[in-house]
């Protein structure tokens, strides 16, 4: 089973991994806006390029988000059960 420390580190991993999408497309871009030839085409595919990349990164942004929040609330249980637990033995 998970403890505090191994939820501590799945969230910074969760906050790393929906961060690499966005290095990468920035760069793609850079590539393709050098190596595409007419203007006009160029720009427009360029556009929709930029268009999928935004959305891909926001749609993986707010995934990494969602998932920290279950991994917090794993947390925050664990924490609770825990006092629960040492308060019912207090008890006895």
């Amino acid at each position: 089973m998970l403890n505090r420390e191994d939820i501590n580190q799945l969230i910074e991993a969760v906050e790393v991994w929906s961060r690499t999408n966005e290095v990468d497309g920035r760069q793609m871009l850079a590539m393709m806006s050098g190596s595409l030839g007419e203007p006009d085409k160029s720009k427009e595919m360029i556009d929709a390029f930029h268009e999928e990349m935004q959305r891909k990164s926001k749609s993986k942004r707010e995934q990494g988000i969602l998932l920290q929040a279950k991994l917090i609330q794993w947390r925050d249980q664990m924490d609770i059960s825990g006092a629960a637990d040492f308060l019912k033995k207090g008890k006895e």
